[in-house]
């Protein structure tokens, strides 16, 4: 007798403790799924973020430096390589894919030497993309001024553009700013949007017009 009731008390779990064993583990599946949801939800909404914040800290940095070195061109001619130095730009809401600004810059993001100052003729482009946002492009061919096949470099700089917009502190009726008008202006006002995870970051950018005025150019 006492052998029999050993081996009834070492026979396993009962029905009741393996159901209660099983609803107590949903329990704790349950709590921890939401707890591991709610830190990849942060995490994204953190790295989109910081995308967010990269891409339009680098827009800015190349767009300033690029309009605080504009060079104009003085000669009153025009020559197939004298108008890669006028200035144009479209004012208003931009978005449609042609250039909306095109001019020249001593400002290169390619060189690797300081020192060297080529004249750049650079164009940008929004270029849109299948959810019906738009890509931010900046198109740079070196040594504007002189004549030959010099290789064209494409730099996609943003995507995820929501809207983009420039001002300037002067009114066209035209809607365009041409060369001889940037000389008058004060600032060129730029501002734009980007969202990314149903989330919208605003940025704007104020530069004063400050261009460089060549005095002859070169075929």
């Amino acid at each position: 007798m006492k052998d029999s009731a050993t081996n009834n008390a070492q026979g396993g779990f009962t029905l009741l403790e393996i159901l209660l064993a099983m609803v107590l583990s949903v329990i704790v599946i349950t709590a921890m799924s939401g707890i591991f949801r709610s830190a990849v939800d942060s995490s994204i909404a953190v790295n989109s973020e910081v995308r967010m914040n990269q891409e339009g800290r680098v827009l800015i940095s190349i767009m300033q430096k690029d309009l605080s070195s504009v060079a104009l061109s003085d000669s009153k001619k025009i020559k197939s390589d004298d108008s890669r130095l006028y200035f144009r730009m479209s004012v208003g809401e931009i978005s449609t894919e042609d250039y909306f600004m095109t001019f020249a810059t001593t400002n290169d993001v390619y060189s690797k030497n300081s020192d060297t100052y080529p004249i750049n003729w650079v164009r940008y482009k929004l270029e849109k993309e299948e959810n019906d946002l738009y890509s931010f492009y900046r198109i740079n061919r070196q040594f504007a001024y002189l004549s030959g096949q010099w290789q064209v470099q494409s730099l996609k700089l943003a995507d995820n553009i929501e809207s983009f917009e420039t001002k300037t502190s002067d009114e066209f009726s035209n809607l365009t700013v041409e060369n001889n008008q940037l000389r008058s202006l004060k600032t060129i006002e730029i501002s734009f949007s980007i969202l990314e995870n149903g989330r919208t970051k605003d940025y704007s950018l104020i530069v004063p017009v400050k261009p460089c005025i060549l005095t002859h150019s070169t075929n």
